[in-house]
């Protein structure tokens, strides 16, 4: 792997996953990379396609659905492992899924952070974002919970 265009945030993100993986080897995770993307402003295809899936949240979930699916049992048994409690602490997916289903709104953030929830919510799946600048600039993705 190359180190170019790698700050040390990029290092340690690297890092951290390297001893995620170790400590679950089952873990599958897929990564995408896109250059040249500006994640500023609005977007109405992504703010669409967001609204879209959070309705088919609302007509096909329940809170039983929630407590029983499979994806949303692996997350919380991987919260667990690694220490935290799952009833306290929950995935992104499933914080998101419980806002939905509890009637709160899911504001549109931006174009990228939109598509991730989109994603997310489609595949039930958790779905984050970070902005890798090897300037080390802070973009409106930095930091945030997708």
């Amino acid at each position: 792997m190359s180190s170019e265009g790698w700050n040390d945030r990029g290092w340690r993100r690297w890092f951290e996953l390297t001893a995620v993986l170790r400590s679950f080897p089952g873990l599958a995770i897929g990564v995408v990379g896109a250059s040249g993307v500006d994640s500023r402003g609005a977007n109405g295809e992504a703010a669409s396609f967001l609204e879209q899936q959070i309705g088919h949240v609302r007509g096909e979930w329940s809170s039983e659905r929630l407590a029983s699916d499979p994806r949303i049992a692996a997350g919380r048994a991987a919260y667990q492992a690694f220490g935290a409690k799952p009833k306290r602490h929950h995935s992104s997916m499933e914080s998101l899924l419980q806002a939905i289903l509890s009637g709160r709104s899911i504001p549109s953030v931006n174009p990228l952070v939109d598509l991730n929830n989109a994603i997310s919510l489609r595949h039930v799946i958790p779905v984050g974002g970070d902005d890798l600048d090897p300037n080390g600039r802070r973009h409106p993705l930095d930091d945030r919970d997708c």
